[in-house]
């Protein structure tokens, strides 16, 4: 009994937490959405507040030539763009 009050306690409260959250991640969750439709975005999205991963979601595919859905865990190849980095750190 005394388990079954501590998971009830903790689900309401991460809940009232996320109910205030949601609002915002539901925006973002859906722009990100309409971009990958749109072919203006694919990649992994995770937003962290303090200590506490508050979303976390893949988009598109880790690998499009075998059509394998991305996930929040995905890496991906960095490619050229670290040459803008060092380029701007020489500067």
């Amino acid at each position: 009994m005394k388990n079954y009050i501590v998971v009830v306690l903790f689900i309401v409260a991460s809940s009232s937490t996320f109910a205030q959250v949601a609002p915002k991640l539901q925006k973002l969750d859906s722009l990100l959405n309409y971009l990958y439709a749109n072919d203006r975005f694919m990649g992994a999205v995770e937003i962290r507040e303090h200590d506490k991963v508050i979303f976390s979601k893949g988009y598109g595919f880790a690998d499009y030539q075998y059509k394998i859905k991305a996930h929040s865990e995905t890496k991906y190849k960095i490619g050229s763009i670290t040459k803008t980095f060092t380029a701007s750190i020489i500067f």
